[in-house]
């Protein structure tokens, strides 16, 4: 932890203890402000799916008893599911979210105090609330806030537990990391790859005698590990509704298969609604999605609103289909590996910038994300210049944010993905860019005079 020195200037206007709360408060209403502001119809998107999983919960399951249909984890619905069983309006999910990302800016502020002084931290907590497109999710019954709140709360937790080492700060650490695995499951690799790196370095640590590196890897092993204990449950459901182990979910055949699309668009996803209206897609596709049963409606009987939507969609969502949507994925990335090279570059692209689509439009949300990721992945390679010289504070931990980072997008460049994903591991970029500056920016400010006090 950095403690204040006596090179810190005199206490000023931002160093004034109300200063963070009234800050917080200011962001914090703002962000429920646009939540609540904007008016679209409802549900919109995704947002039928979140609903229906939290609507199961609250009647006592997650995927319906009848067949199986897991194409998001439990992580999200269980937040949602109490404002189901209250009844509460589409307005109270609008205003959580903008109290979730007013809190994730609490929660980065106190992981940049642990490593920065007040100012640095502050600096970059700005930073952080200048990342506009994360209000573009705020409307709506989305991952992104929660998924955004949940890693800003781990980056903190993760400082507190490597610091600390304590039991309370390792289970807390644990089960944020496990609520997030199971929010976004597209994190898996890097709870799981991370406690097995971690445990490795620490073995490592213990053959050479080198008990520091020993003690801050076992801790942090300790703290991914727990995050993957909180993952069994799930898992082990997964395994008792499919027979299938480490299962997380029946997207995955999808999103491969569609990166591998050998047929002329940008190897985005696609619903089977476009695969039916377009005729390019129909030509290529149509066969494939009426194999696995995309049009089946055997299964909708009487079924009403968002239960018939997931009835109509269980066919192609199942287990079953994501085997052979994984098949005919694996297929084409071998028939076809120079147009699959080139879909995961327009995919990276999209990941990072938001385009290229077949059907979409670059809108505004697009662009706001464009002009950001841009100036991240700058702000990124500078860390990453520092980071490789050995000029970074807390150099252990910024190669962990590094890895963090990098097992996140890494896996998802290499299937159908959207800007959207990338939304939620910016704070970990940030948090990363914090360490590699931390210490030239704590002396240009130190040196700075402080604005009067009022």
């Amino acid at each position: 932890m950095v403690q204040p020195s006596a090179s810190e200037p005199r206490p000023g206007l931002l160093d004034h203890k109300a200063a963070l709360p009234t800050y917080f408060a200011i962001t914090t209403a703002f962000c429920v402000a646009v939540a609540v502001w904007h008016k679209s119809p409802f549900p919109r998107g995704d947002e039928w799916r979140y609903l229906w999983y939290a609507e199961n919960l609250v009647r006592g399951y997650f995927s319906p008893p009848e067949y199986v249909f897991l194409w998001s984890g439990p992580g999200y619905p269980l937040f949602v599911a109490p404002f189901i069983a209250a009844g509460a309006p589409q307005v109270a999910l609008q205003v959580a979210n903008g109290l979730l990302i007013g809190a994730a800016h609490v929660m980065f502020f106190a992981f940049a105090r642990q490593h920065a002084s007040l100012r640095t931290a502050w600096l970059m907590t700005v930073a952080l609330t200048l990342y506009l497109p994360i209000l573009d999710f705020a409307p709506f019954v989305y991952t992104e806030p929660l998924t955004f709140f949940l890693i800003t709360t781990s980056l903190y937790l993760l400082t507190m537990a490597v610091q600390r080492g304590t039991a309370v700060w390792l289970v807390l650490c644990g089960v944020c990391l496990a609520w997030l695995t199971i929010t976004k499951v597209s994190f898996w690799p890097m709870v799981f790859g991370g406690f097995g790196l971690c445990s490795a370095i620490a073995c490592l640590g213990w053959i050479r005698h080198r008990a520091w590196t020993r003690r801050t890897a076992q801790r942090v092993a300790l703290a991914f590990g727990l995050g993957a204990l909180g993952c069994v449950p799930y898992l082990v459901y997964t395994y008792q509704v499919t027979g299938r182990v480490f299962y997380w979910g029946s997207g995955g055949g999808s999103v491969i298969y569609w990166i591998s699309n050998p047929h002329g668009q940008y190897g985005e996803w696609f619903h089977n609604g476009w695969v039916e209206k377009r005729a390019d897609l129909r030509k290529h596709h149509y066969a494939l999605f009426k194999s696995v049963g995309a049009y089946d409606t055997s299964l909708v009987g009487r079924a009403r609103g968002r239960e018939k939507i997931a009835r109509m969609l269980a066919p192609i969502s199942s287990p079953q289909a994501d085997d052979v949507f994984k098949a005919r994925g694996l297929a084409n990335i071998r028939a076809y590996p120079d147009k699959y090279l080139r879909n995961v570059a327009w995919n990276l692209r999209r990941l990072l910038f938001d385009t290229p689509y077949t059907v979409r439009k670059f809108h505004p949300g697009s662009q706001r994300m464009a002009v950001s990721h841009f100036i991240m992945l700058l702000a990124v390679f500078a860390a990453a210049i520092r980071l490789a010289r050995g000029r970074v504070r807390a150099w252990p931990f910024a190669c962990l944010l590094a890895w963090m980072f990098l097992s996140y997008l890494g896996p998802l460049a290499l299937v159908s993905a959207v800007g959207r994903y990338t939304t939620v591991i910016v704070p970990v970029a940030l948090a990363l860019v914090t360490l590699a500056f931390a210490e030239p920016l704590d002396r240009w400010l130190s040196k700075r005079p402080s604005p009067p006090a009022t």
